[in-house]
């Protein structure tokens, strides 16, 4: 996993497993900070120079089992555990927040420096109101993995959940319709359900909420702002965003309803995994095979982007 976070254009962090690299100059040069544990950090986030979040999942040691007894055996099984990790020395050494959440945290958002979410798999959407010192759990109001969140003041917030299943009367229908094909005269069976829902996959869903996450919302598709697809954007304004698409980045200019995908003029770059942007400059990490990145930025706003830095080589200013 890899994530990237700048606090203005020039002072930013890429996180990367068990490593966390900070630049000063805009990332046209990096200083390496080992971690003696592994973060298992899918986002990370600084308020200023020294503190910040990473969220993610426990790693190492720090692993969560199981117990339950089936048929008088006791069996034990591996659960992975959501972590949020807190820094106040510029990312040097990092002090674990453990909860008792299963599945990792994948994106975080705050309003300020106090009122935040981080959302994760299995609908896990949690808030803080104390710079993340504390978590409360809040309600989902679909089935889904919670891709993304963004917030605009202390009350309102939006994010992305995927996978949800389709409505409830549709799959109940198709359930039915399976049940009638099959010559069935004793009610649908629970396997036809299982095979509606196979059938009509799954959908990306917009959530929202105006008072502070007591309750989030589905928001009618028509009204949707975010179209499916890679449901990781950054906004540069209420606008202009960018979001990985695998090899390419893509770029709206209409608060997400549609995207188009950004000319490719960088090199050394397999994938891009994570973007951002600070006083208007936009930021984005790639990922390479052999355990370095190539980081790339954009000076107009996500219209273009170069690769200015190469994990092993250094500075190497594409187009230039």
């Amino acid at each position: 996993m890899i994530s990237v976070y700048f606090l203005d254009r020039n002072v930013g962090w890429v996180q990367e497993d068990n490593r966390i690299s900070h630049t000063r100059d805009g990332g046209y040069s990096w200083t390496r900070l080992e971690l003696p544990t592994y973060l298992g950090a899918a986002t990370i986030l600084f308020f200023d120079d020294e503190n910040g979040l990473a969220f993610g999942l426990r790693g190492g040691p720090l692993e969560g089992y199981v117990s339950w007894i089936n048929h008088g055996y006791t069996l034990t099984d591996y659960v992975s555990l959501a972590e949020i990790s807190r820094t106040n020395d510029g990312g040097a050494t990092w002090h674990p927040i453990f909860l008792p959440i299963a599945g990792p945290l994948l994106r975080a958002a705050f309003a300020g420096r106090d009122h935040g979410w981080a959302v994760g798999e299995g609908g896990t959407i949690l808030h803080t109101s104390d710079g993340g010192q504390t978590w409360q759990r809040q309600s989902c109001p679909v089935r889904g993995t919670v891709w993304w969140v963004e917030c605009s003041d202390k009350t309102s917030a939006r994010a992305l959940v995927s996978g949800v299943p389709q409505p409830h009367e549709l799959i109940e229908r198709r359930a039915i319709e399976i049940w009638e094909e099959r010559g069935r005269r004793v009610g649908y069976q629970h396997e036809d359900w299982i095979e509606a829902e196979s059938q009509l996959g799954t959908r990306d869903v917009e959530i929202l909420t105006s008072d502070g996450g007591a309750t989030w919302v589905e928001q009618p598709s028509a009204e949707a702002r975010l179209t499916p697809g890679y449901p990781s954007p950054w906004f540069a304004d209420e606008l202009v965003g960018a979001r990985p698409a695998r090899y390419d980045i893509e770029r709206t200019t209409d608060g997400g309803r549609t995207w188009q995908t950004v000319p490719s003029h960088w090199s050394r770059a397999n994938m891009v995994i994570d973007l951002c942007f600070a006083e208007g400059v936009g930021y984005a990490v790639a990922g390479n095979y052999g355990g370095t990145f190539t980081f790339i930025r954009s000076e107009d706003g996500g219209v273009s982007w170069k690769s200015i830095y190469y994990d092993g080589i250094g500075r190497i200013d594409d187009d230039e």
